[in-house]
């Protein structure tokens, strides 16, 4: 750049003195990295919500599943007993299918093979299957396992159970894949598929809410109620809601099957006490510590318990436990669908196993968290507590892909061992004289009969529409938008996959903005700035940069030894009844009672332990949530009391400085609400704080992090930063040309940002860099750049700059192109050229295109031979636009039995900047460009330096964008000094400004403080009167090209039924003419304009009406012309021929269909449309 006062030389220090330490190793940060080890370490970590999960399910979840699994016992026709169950389950690594003579150099699959075959990326399911046949009195009469093969189901990319598993960055290339792939997809039919991480209610914890919509469950219903949703080993959870009724009373709800059913609570407590537990000491456990003199609580108890009493079965008042077992068995031996040799107990306890706090293990358990759950609802109704918010980051946890894929696994299992007794008792329906030795080889044929694929078919349905097909739900909310395709229009794209969570389909429909509200609880955990403008808005969010995705799972051993380090702090295990202490909870079990004295320092004991380094000998786990929700102070009501204690895996965690042990601790949403968290040193209030954030900026996501000087931009123009990031022209990949995508847009000359933060190099994203480096002149020069527009100068576009292009690819089948099904499985048709057609001479020498030629629009493609006729045949290139031919890859099917039986043509598609495309800078600033204009008409510096863009000064205003501001100010710098700067938010404040920062390092090269120059005009060669604000923005070119929608036809295609044109690019269709343009066409004078567009040039038609009724509908041809029949046949001269819309004839013949007559009034100027009902 041209120098503005040489002058200022002589009184600025020099440019190393100037500038910060960071900025001037800033620039070498992006090569410490060992890109021979692997992918980048901060690449991987944001897939791992995704690999952990699925690999937490391989390895634990297949083995909690067999277990988790009920056993099917079914009789035969003999009245033998057959009992299946599983044993253990096991998921394959992708290999093909051993075929001989097939051409493989290995036997393993990989993801590229997966995505070039259009097939699905998937390993072998083994299952062991134990069957037991027993007699009518339940004695062992033979058993035998079965090692069965359930068909291939899709696997993850980069899992345990993936090929690549391991792969360093060389071998990830050879097999085609990024240096930097981090997996965490499946591949379904070709397509990159993702699991999304969706919004679930905290696991095992009760909440109290009240809801409207709960009056109309029944007769006594109220609207206060207690929720927890339970989750056993297999992740399949369910909800159990206590009601509380207008009657005092409390009754239990659960779901079977997409039905609800009711049941007394005290019943259920009666059922889960043991036979020596009585009614008093029900009551009593009830009426401890805080209840022990509250007479409305007693009288509610003791009303549930005459209730009870007053229930007969059998001719007898509920009064014991076995009776009470026997009566809740018997009313759902027949919903439940036990086998007939179950007795009402049986029922009874298959009942409270598997729908009733199915979390929880044993009875005794059970009966300990109703108890709690009780009191805890009483306590809501008499407004002693407040009620949990439902929306609040504190009561959620994710639903990652390993569990919901569990979940599924395991209902479609029990699916099969349905399918598999079916099956069987058909086969062995004619045989009476079976054995156990008949009956274990029956089993093995209807193995053996079973569709093997029927569980691969459910997940691929469910991988690829992302909807779920379940009898029960899974405990879900939601049946659909569990899968989304990993789109790969730039990283950024692709990376906010992994990291977007949802709150469920089900809240896009609600009116409520509740759910979409940002709440303080959100801080650290779920970014508030990375979130749609529009439908989406709230419900979309994104995790911040450093929030993580618990995975383990505590073992028993590791509770058992939390639990002890508890009793040694002062726990009881049994609670006092006269005492008022704090229920100590972990993950949803009641496992002792601490004195309210002992609560805080108990707690804060724990803390210690999990921050330093006494969490292996205590038990405790680096990412154990310590929650004490302390009792009320000075009258203010808070939630309901005690300390919990989590360590389940799906929660969000993340890092922060513990200030008293001076070490990282990781904190989850529920806890953080009740620490004393500060930002900066600054914000420390002494007795309250204990934390402080490790950085300034970890509330932001990776894609909000990314924009540099954020903190001084308006917030709405960040949020639109994150957007439009994801959406510009980039690099999507690199290993693109064994990819098969059908749009894929690349820059072809992206630069590196002069102005970066630290989260981009952490990332290394020069490897995929999304932008050009311009020098922008702000000012108002051509009035082409009124509006968002953007004058870029021609030259620089000639030169390169933002230059793009489309790869698309297409795929040729020949086996799909053989119409005669009885030739399907010859295989006729090979790719071949006719030498002796003159026309086809530009193909290569086995029919397809030449690499790096040209094609045209209907030009020859390629050209194939049917070997049974001897016969060649061409298909067309059928796009519009001429396009490169990048690559050709030949690709066999699955068995390897046809090695070219497939074609993939990858196009290269140009796309040069041209007017109407769309540009924005890294701060919300969108821009279309207006006009190419040339250099010599363009203003220029004293140097001769010329602008690439010319950038309106009426966009920074309203927009408030300082961050652009200083941009350009630290981009101009950058040059000068040879530096690439930080630009990582909050590294100024009013003590030391980024203004002043930059502003003295333009200074020191002999530019204006102030970031201006003088410049002149290209046409007259005058200097303007004011200096001008110029530096370097770094500018991205958006996926919006004009090349791509503009749309333009004289006739073409019409609907059938309106005769209006049809819409859509791709079908040769109309641009609408709609209201906004009808009223400007109008608000201009200009209605003939408007009668051409709307009448003449659309559906024109022309239709006979009778004068006199004014009917369209009524007129019949005869021999003299039309008549009207509802006028009795009267003669053809009032029937006369108009022009009308011939929508217009479609809407009165379907207002007549309902029954609504309509008549024109033909004797008017103004010819009214009146509608009169019949």
């Amino acid at each position: 750049m041209g120098k503005k006062k040489r002058e200022d030389n002589t009184t600025t220090t020099s440019s190393s003195s100037s500038t910060r330490e960071q900025d001037e190793t800033f620039k070498y940060l992006t090569k410490t990295f060992n890109r021979k080890d692997g992918p980048i370490p901060a690449m991987c970590d944001i897939t791992r919500p995704h690999v952990d999960s699925f690999n937490w399910m391989l390895k634990e979840g297949l083995m909690k599943a067999a277990g988790a699994i009920l056993p099917l016992e079914f009789e035969t026709n003999t009245k033998l007993r057959v009992k299946l169950k599983f044993i253990s389950l096991e998921i394959a690594r992708p290999k093909a299918k051993v075929i001989a003579g097939a051409n493989r150099h290995s036997h393993y699959v990989y993801p590229a093979e997966a995505r070039m075959g259009k097939s699905t990326y998937s390993g072998t399911l083994h299952a062991r299957i134990n069957a037991e046949v027993f007699d009518q009195n339940a004695k062992l009469i033979g058993r035998e396992s079965y090692d069965r093969n359930l068909g291939s189901i899709p696997v993850m990319v980069r899992s345990d159970a993936c090929n690549l598993v391991n792969m360093n960055t060389a071998e990830l290339c050879s097999k085609y894949e990024e240096p930097n792939e981090n997996g965490g997809y499946f591949i379904v039919k070709g397509y990159e598929r993702i699991l999304r991480l969706l919004t679930m209610t905290r696991r095992n914890y009760p909440i109290a809410m009240s809801r409207g919509r709960w009056r109309q469950r029944g007769p006594g219903f109220t609207d206060c109620g207690l929720q927890i949703r339970c989750l056993s080993d297999d992740q399949r959870g369910i909800e159990n809601t206590l009601h509380y009724l207008d009657t005092g009373a409390i009754t239990l709800a659960f779901m079977f099957r997409k039905e609800m059913y009711f049941i007394p609570v005290i019943m259920i407590l009666k059922m889960l006490a043991d036979d020596n537990t009585s009614d008093r000491e029900i009551h009593a456990n009830l009426m401890r510590g805080t209840y022990k003199n509250n007479s409305a609580f007693d009288s509610n108890i003791k009303y549930m318990l005459r209730q009870l009493q007053k229930t007969f079965w059998c001719e007898k008042p509920l009064i014991t436990r076995q009776s009470i077992i026997d009566y809740v068995g018997s009313h759902f031996r027949t919903r439940l669908q036990r086998p007939p040799w179950h007795t009402n107990a049986d029922v009874a306890r298959y009942l409270l196993d598997n729908y009733i706090l199915i979390h929880l293990k044993n009875d005794k358990a059970k009966f300990n968290m109703l108890i709690f759950m009780i009191r805890k609802l009483f306590s809501y109704v008499r407004d002693e507590c407040k009620a949990e918010d439902q929306d609040a980051p504190s009561m959620h946890e994710i639903l990652l892909p390993g569990h919901v894929y569990l979940a599924l696994l395991s209902e479609r299992l029990e699916t099969w061992l349905l399918s598999l007794r079916e099956t069987f008792l058909k086969l062995n329906k004619s045989n009476k004289t079976s054995n156990d030795a008949s009956i274990t080889t029956k089993l093995r044929v209807a193995m053996d009969t079973i569709d093997k694929e029927q569980i691969a078919k459910a997940f691929e349905h469910f991988l690829a529409t992302g909807n779920l097909n379940s009898k029960t739900n899974l405990g879900l909310r939601q049946t659909s938008g569990f899968s989304i395709i990993a789109e790969r229009l730039n990283i950024l794209r692709f990376i906010s996959h992994f990291r977007s969570v949802h709150r469920g389909d089900a809240f896009t429909e609600t009116k409520t903005t509740s759910v979409r509200k940002l709440l303080p609880e959100a801080w650290g955990f779920l970014c508030a700035v990375h979130t749609p403008d529009g439908s989406l808005c709230g419900l979309l969010n994104h995790l911040c940069m450093t929030c993580q995705v618990t995975q383990e799972t505590a073992t028993n051993a590791s509770l058992d030894a939390l639990v002890d380090t508890l009793l040694s702090y002062g726990m009881r295990r049994i609670p006092p009844l006269d005492i008022d202490c704090y229920d100590v909870i972990l993950d949803g079990q009641i496992v002792g009672f601490i004195d309210d004295t002992r609560a805080s320092l108990v707690a804060a004991q724990l803390r210690f332990d999990k921050a330093t380094g006494n969490r292996r000998r205590s038990g405790i786990s680096e990412h154990l949530e310590i929650v004490l929700i302390p009792k009320e102070t000075h009258g203010l009501y808070t939630l309901y009391p005690g300390l919990f204690l989590f360590s389940t895996p799906a929660r969000l965690i993340r890092p922060v400085m513990n200030l008293i042990t001076k070490t990282t601790e990781y904190i989850g949403t529920f806890e953080q609400v009740y620490l004393g968290i500060c930002i900066t040193h600054d914000e420390f209030v002494p007795g309250h704080t204990t934390h402080q954030e490790l950085t300034q900026y970890n509330f932001l996501s990776i894609t909000a992090s990314l924009t540099p000087f954020s903190e001084y931009n308006q917030s709405p123009r960040n949020m639109y930063q994150c957007q439009m990031g994801k959406q510009t022209m980039g690099t999507p990949t690199l290993a693109y040309r064994k990819r098969n995508d059908n749009k894929l847009y690349y820059i072809t000359t992206p630069q590196a940002p002069l102005i970066r933060t630290r989260v981009y190099n952490q990332f290394a994203l020069d490897d995929y860099a999304m932008g050009t480096n311009a020098i922008v002149a702000v000012l108002s020069y051509t009035g082409y750049d009124m509006e968002d527009a953007m004058v870029i100068n021609k030259s620089s576009v000639e030169r390169g700059f933002a230059h793009g292009a489309i790869y698309s690819s297409e795929l040729i089948d020949l086996q799909e192109l053989v119409t005669d099904k009885i030739d399907q499985g010859k295989h006729p048709l090979v790719f071949s050229l006719d030498t002796k057609n003159p026309n086809w001479r530009h193909l290569d020498l086995d029919g397809l295109p030449v690499i790096g030629s040209t094609v045209q629009p209907d030009e020859v493609l390629c050209c194939y031979l049917n070997t049974l006729t001897q016969e060649y045949k061409t298909i067309k290139y059928h796009k519009k636009e001429p396009a490169h031919i990048m690559s050709v890859t030949l690709v066999g099917d699955e068995d390897a039995k046809l090695p070219k039986s497939k074609a993939w043509i990858m196009y290269r598609i140009m796309r040069t900047p041209i007017i109407g495309d769309k540009f924005s800078s890294r701060h919300g600033q969108k821009g279309v460009c207006s006009r190419l204009y040339p250099t010599e008409d363009l203003p220029f510096t004293e140097s001769g330096l010329v602008p690439d863009i010319i950038f309106n000064p009426h966009g920074f205003p309203s927009r408030m964008t300082i961050g652009m501001l200083l941009e350009f100010m630290a981009g101009k710098s950058a040059v000068l000094h040879g530096l690439s700067h930080d630009g990582t938010p909050f590294q100024f404040n009013d003590d030391y400004p980024a203004v002043d920062y930059y502003g003295k390092l333009l200074k020191a090269a002999g530019f204006s403080y102030y970031g201006t120059e003088s410049m002149y005009s290209g046409t007259t060669g005058l200097q303007f009167e004011v200096d001008i604000f110029i530096g370097v923005v770094y500018y991205q070119r958006l996926r919006h090209l004009v090349s791509d929608k503009f749309q333009v036809r004289t006739t073409g295609p019409v609907d059938a039924l309106t005769n209006q044109p049809v819409k859509g690019r791709r079908r040769e269709g109309g641009i609408r003419v709609g209201e906004m343009e009808r009223d400007a066409l109008l608000g201009h004078g200009v209605a003939g304009i408007l009668l051409d567009r709307l009448l003449h040039c659309s559906d024109e038609t022309r239709a006979y009406i009778c004068t006199r009724c004014g009917s369209l509908l009524s007129l019949v041809k005869t021999k003299i012309g039309y008549v009207c029949r509802y006028c009795c046949g009267s003669s053809s001269n009032t029937v006369q021929r108009v022009t009308i819309p011939y929508v217009l004839q479609y809407l009165t013949a379907e207002l007549a269909s309902v029954g609504i007559k309509t008549h024109f009034d033909t004797q008017s100027v103004v010819r009214n449309f009146v509608l009169s009902s019949q």
